[in-house]
């Protein structure tokens, strides 16, 4: 899990996000993958890039491999 804190009107808030285990299910934004529609798959890697943030990595049916930032990913 991952917590992020930040301050807002001089209060501290914590968020914390659930990161993608190896073997959970998502979807891939059409945007990073050049493909009409969204592409399933499976997690086969999830790393904690210094310089990007969270790297997500899926294996889709057919064998593609697709990654890259967090942000182009949904859980299914």
């Amino acid at each position: 899990m991952l917590a992020y804190s930040y301050l807002c009107n001089g209060k501290s808030y914590k968020i914390r996000i659930m990161e993608p285990k190896i073997g959970d299910k998502m979807k891939v934004s059409p945007q990073l993958t050049n493909q009409n529609d969204w592409v399933a798959g499976e997690v086969i890697d999830v790393e904690h890039n210094p310089f990007v943030g969270l790297v997500i990595s899926i294996k889709d049916q057919l064998g593609r491999i697709f990654f890259g930032k967090s942000k182009y990913f949904v859980a299914l």
